[in-house]
């Protein structure tokens, strides 16, 4: 992500901390770049409350991809993945362990604001 965003801190605590302010203060303009698909994505993301089993993001990335070219992903997870807007992970849920999808708690209410303005 810091390549990507162009920061140039050293320490790790002061990378993630550039990050951080980078996605939440240029949140609007980042999402306004997005690709219509990576759009969907976060809406329906948002619209089941920030967390998806990341089996349900199939049908919206007919172009999932385990590598990545010279660092820029194709897919429209992989995109999502290296702005910062979607963390996909594991979580267990009673005994079973599912792979998911999900929003940061700290950028859900500002995307559902920017992606849903109130009219």
């Amino acid at each position: 992500m810091s390549k990507h965003y162009g920061l140039k801190e050293r320490l790790k605590t002061e990378e993630v901390r550039a990050i951080e302010n980078k996605i939440v203060n240029d949140l609007p303009q980042i999402v306004l770049k997005l690709p219509e698909k990576s759009k969907e994505a976060l809406a329906f993301c948002i619209k089941e409350g920030g967390l998806v089993k990341y089996g349900q993001l199939k049908d919206l990335d007919n172009d999932m991809d385990f590598f990545w070219k010279e660092g820029k992903p194709l897919s429209t997870i992989g995109l999502l993945r290296q702005k910062g807007l979607l963390v996909v992970g594991k979580m267990v849920y009673g005994e079973r362990h599912f792979k998911v999808a999900f929003i940061s708690k700290e950028i859900r209410d500002s995307l559902r604001s920017i992606m849903h303005p109130k009219s």
